[in-house]
């Protein structure tokens, strides 16, 4: 079992788990040369999540007034416990 998996090992010169992952880690040659490609897109990004955040904040007007004040109903309280009761109790003789 032992020299089997020492062949197996041994295939090619790399181990296993470099052969596993040489293909899923990115490169670093890949960067991207133009600074401001990247500005602008960040640029854009941020403008975007902007407006979708000021448009809720914008229209809330067009929300439903009555629907939004049901919802801000407090529950009724629970009952009140009922009352203990009074047991009798007896006297000891001793």
């Amino acid at each position: 079992m032992i020299a089997a998996l020492e062949r197996i090992r041994n295939l090619g010169g790399e181990s296993m788990p470099d052969k596993m992952f040489a293909q899923t880690f990115v490169e670093a040659t890949g960067k991207t040369r133009k600074t401001s490609a990247v500005v602008f897109s960040f640029g854009g990004q941020i403008v975007v999540v902007i407006i979708l955040i000021l448009i809720p904040l914008i229209y809330t007007d067009s929300l439903p007034r009555a629907q939004l004040t049901s919802f801000l109903v407090a529950p009724p309280p629970p009952p009140p416990p009922p009352p203990p009761t009074k047991k009798k109790k007896k006297k000891r003789r001793g």
